[in-house]
């Protein structure tokens, strides 16, 4: 506790970190589980009524496919952006350490 009263600006930074590395891990969990149960709504609807008419099937199978391109361009999207968070705060991490250091010393 002491050092997160020492150094507010270094503990600030890592909560940061640690809440964008939660919202990632969510993320993945998130999009990744609402992609399998498209994928599973693919295998219903084949297993289902052979009576569908054509142009209803194909049409389910375009909105699912629409909800999948959408759910891997967003879990992609937001990967890159927490990558590059990530990448910021480190750099801002190590700009401070080295002011603390030459503080220090």
């Amino acid at each position: 506790m002491n050092s997160f009263k020492k150094y507010p600006k270094l503990s600030l930074l890592f909560i940061i970190r640690t809440l964008l590395i939660f919202v990632l891990i969510y993320s993945n969990f998130n999009f990744r589980s609402s992609i399998n149960n498209e994928v599973d709504k693919i295998s219903l609807l084949k297993k289902g009524d052979t009576d569908l008419s054509k142009h209803y099937y194909f049409s389910e199978l375009i909105e699912i496919k629409e909800e999948i391109n959408s759910n891997i361009d967003y879990l992609l999207y937001i990967q890159l952006i927490i990558i590059a968070l990530l990448f910021l705060i480190k750099k801002k991490t190590d700009k401070e350490n080295k002011k603390l250091d030459e503080i220090e010393s």
